[in-house]
């Protein structure tokens, strides 16, 4: 079967799985009009696997975003409440301008952005108050939300840490976001916040250069 342009339909399957690997196969069988059997049969004969298809995007990313500041191992809060503990992390120190050996605070919540749900993470070596009912950890901070503005952003696609896999539903070594971002106060760090989402069924966008990314559904008809 060949469509208008000249595709076939085991094209249109390749070409599917090629340009979004995180598509699931009922996915790709919607978009192209046939059957998940019809899908899985083509993939496998053709040698492609939506596991190393998305492995291979996971890399590619990895390029293309270039090398990002490094993210603490993450923890995860009893159902996801927040909770501070105090940590060691050299290179995210060296972030914030302290002393590597300095001790570190980290404030861990499971968050929702949207309608992604994810682990935020903050970062500071200055004092933070416990306030369970905070909308953002920033609030924890004892800093004004006036007095605090973004010094850099980044975003890294990194497999699924074990810790995180059992409270977002996520399969092994599947892929996820790491937004970051370097918060100043008074033109000095003070704190790094860190918000991990599923990759899957996410898309990141950009809205002016002086914007942070956001997270928007990859269903949106924008996207496609």
């Amino acid at each position: 079967m060949v469509n208008a342009v000249g595709e076939s339909v085991k094209e249109r399957i390749i070409n599917a799985a090629q340009s979004d690997p995180f598509r699931s196969v009922e996915e790709i069988a919607r978009h192209v009009g046939t059957t998940q059997q019809y899908v899985r049969t083509i993939l496998s004969e053709s040698g492609y696997s939506l596991t190393r298809l998305r492995r291979e995007y996971v890399k590619q990313m990895e390029r293309r975003l270039g090398q990002a500041p490094p993210g603490p191992e993450p923890f995860v809060p009893s159902q996801g409440k927040l909770e501070i503990r105090q940590i060691a992390a050299p290179s995210l120190a060296r972030l914030l301008n302290v002393p590597e050996d300095a001790p570190l605070f980290q404030a861990s919540r499971a968050v929702k952005r949207g309608e992604a749900l994810g682990l935020g993470q903050l970062v500071t070596a200055l004092p933070m108050t416990l306030k369970p009912d905070c909308g953002e950890l920033r609030e924890l901070l004892p800093v004004t939300s006036p007095d605090l503005a973004p010094q850099k952003h980044w975003a890294v696609v990194v497999p699924a840490p074990k810790a995180l896999q059992e409270l977002l539903g996520l399969e092994r070594a599947e892929p996820v976001f790491r937004l970051g971002t370097l918060w100043e106060s008074q033109g000095s760090p003070a704190a790094v916040e860190f918000f991990w989402v599923p990759a899957d069924g996410c898309v990141l966008t950009w809205h002016g250069q002086a914007s942070g990314p956001t997270l928007e559904a990859y269903g949106e008809a924008a996207y496609r």
